[in-house]
């Protein structure tokens, strides 16, 4: 019964949007090139640099060469974002009433180029945060005037400390009262204490006190290995979580995405001691890395722990793990005899520990970004993402490779002699065959999450009254998935009302819908906007409403907050 009532719903759903068809309006003037059918347009930042390493600002649109695959690709746009902007302060457009939404020039934020600060508690120390704090703080009163900054702290989710601004002394007061926060389970350093039972041992077995002590010191570190290896687990998968819901918040902002992502770094592969297989997190990483790049996020990760000596330890009978260290603990046993073996907590994996820079490098390879490593100045990666900002450029070409959810390289170029550019390595051709069902964790998840996403742009009209919310929603076409049906092009997606009280979230419902441009309307979705009628029943003890909408085939949804307290009265 309840597999049907959905069945009816999604259909009624795509009845509703059928019906408004006729509705879609155009936007503005733009300046992003006109649509081409069967072409997909890759966006992209790149940095462009002398040889002694000063931006170059004045390069022209036919000095660049962009090949994908050995085949060249045509610019379609060109444009230079590195000139210092005297302009007053960002504004946001004022709202009509009763109208919420996440597009970028109707909030608090810029129009392009942004900076992100992310304080990474989960693999970073207090003590190394509150090095990090002071130093920020002061690299704040240094930045040029039209630098537009956010702050943000990735724990068990990424909070917002500050969003975009560019009031200095607005960021600096809201940086200073920032709590340290502890590393969640990250210490990959659990042991099991040993109890002294030497003496029984020796009179119990007498001959073969040695065996069964050696296998006792086997088994425990067994259990060290495999718990440490399930923090460490946790500990990656949060991280990898934490960047990729940067990438969906900032999304929808154009021109170069810079974040700085100041951390004690996390591993790209671990060993242990008593288990000769090596554990690996290149995919997960490289995954990641890839869906940032082309969501145009530029990542500048920077050592938290600032300039230390490294101190491998290494023995001949001691495994190391990808951070390049062994603890004293394990020098120790290594060397006091065969019968104390090494454990994983031996190898110790804590965030103290010197680590091998071969995933930040990754991540800031892939994404055309900078590790700054071996310094003891943590605004390094501010400083880099300010410097690159002054000789960037946005570009973009068409590409009729068929998307196939592969990684496809390219390579930007430039003619003139003596000229270095960077950029990222290539983008996802995203195109899945059937729609990707998100389960119910994965709703709770974008309902609970403290960053709105932006990857999918929503305009929602609202009224409420005698405990209906009743709601016209926009969407910019041109951020869903659009396959072709017939003459036209069609979109398939899923709306969600979350309702919460101050308690947390309280209601949940979602259904599928769908929608189809016309031949005509298909020719330029840049130019079109989605727009239906939705209502929603809420419990008046709701307080926030949050509109989920997702793309089923190109796993990129928008999020839209509305306090209740900001209907009543409102008018359609």
């Amino acid at each position: 019964m309840a597999a049907a009532a959905h069945r009816l719903g999604a259909a009624l759903g795509i009845a509703s949007l059928a019906v408004c068809a006729g509705r879609v309006v155009a936007q503005g003037p733009s300046d992003r090139p006109t649509f081409r059918v069967a072409s997909t347009l890759i966006e992209l930042t790149m940095t462009a640099r002398d040889g002694n390493g000063n931006p170059v600002t004045d390069l022209r649109q036919d000095e660049i060469v962009i090949t994908e695959n050995g085949k060249p690709r045509e610019v379609a746009f060109f444009r230079f974002e590195g000139a210092i902007d005297n302009a007053p302060a960002f504004v946001a457009k004022p709202l009509p009433p009763a109208v919420f939404t996440n597009r970028i020039e109707y909030t608090p934020g810029p129009p392009r180029n942004i900076t992100a600060i992310v304080i990474d508690a989960v693999n970073t120390r207090p003590e190394d945060q509150m090095t990090v704090r002071s130093q920020v703080l002061s690299y704040l009163s240094t930045i040029p005037v039209d630098a537009r900054i956010a702050l943000y702290r990735a724990g068990e989710r990424v909070h917002i400390l500050h969003d975009f601004t560019d009031d200095i002394a607005s960021l600096r007061a809201r940086m200073s009262k920032q709590a340290l926060e502890a590393t969640i389970q990250t210490q990959t350093n659990i042991t099991v204490e040993k109890p002294d039972i030497q003496d029984f041992l020796r009179q119990a077995f007498d001959s073969e006190y040695l065996q069964v002590l050696e296998l006792s010191n086997k088994e425990i570190a067994r259990f060290e290995e495999l718990s440490n290896q399930q923090i460490q687990d946790r500990r990656s998968n949060l991280t990898l979580a934490s960047l990729e819901a940067l990438g969906d918040h900032l999304a929808g902002i154009p021109g170069r995405k810079s974040v700085v992502w100041i951390t004690a770094g996390t591993p790209m592969a671990t060993i242990g001691a008593g288990d000769p297989w090596l554990k690996t997190y290149e995919r997960a990483i490289r995954d990641t890395s890839q869906r940032l790049a082309t969501q145009g996020v530029t990542l500048y990760p920077v050592e938290a722990t600032g300039l230390r000596p490294v101190e491998l330890k290494l023995t001949a009978s001691g495994r190391g793990d990808s951070r390049g260290s062994v603890s004293p603990t394990a020098q120790r046993a290594a060397t006091t005899g065969a019968n104390q073996p090494a454990s994983l907590a031996a190898l110790s994996t804590t965030p103290d520990q010197v680590r091998l820079p071969s995933a930040l490098d990754l991540l800031a390879d892939v994404t055309g970004g900078r590790f700054l490593r071996n310094t003891n100045d943590l605004t390094a990666g501010m400083k880099a993402a300010a410097s690159d900002l002054r000789s960037s450029y946005s570009l973009g070409f068409y590409t009729p490779e068929d998307a196939d959810d592969k990684w496809h390289p390219f390579k930007v170029q430039v003619r003139r002699p003596g000229v270095k550019i960077v950029s990222r390595q290539g983008y996802l051709g995203v195109a899945p065959k059937q729609p990707r069902e998100w389960q119910a964790s994965d709703w709770r998840d974008a309902a609970n999450n403290p960053l709105r996403s932006t990857g999918v742009r929503i305009e929602v009209r609202c009224v409420l009254a005698s405990g209906v919310v009743r709601a016209e929603v926009q969407l910019a076409a041109d951020d869903l998935h659009l396959r072709e049906m017939g003459a036209g092009l069609v979109a398939e997606f899923e709306i969600a009302v979350a309702e919460k009280t101050a308690d947390g979230l309280s209601g949940l419902r979602h259904e599928a819908l769908a929608f189809q441009l016309d031949a005509r309307q298909a020719q330029d979705p840049s130019a079109a906007k989605v727009r239906f009628p939705k209502q929603w029943p809420i419990a008046p003890t709701t307080t926030m409403l949050r509109l989920i909408v997702y793309d089923r085939f190109s796993d990129r949804y928008g999020t839209v907050d509305v306090p209740v307290s900001h209907l009543q009265g409102s008018q359609i």
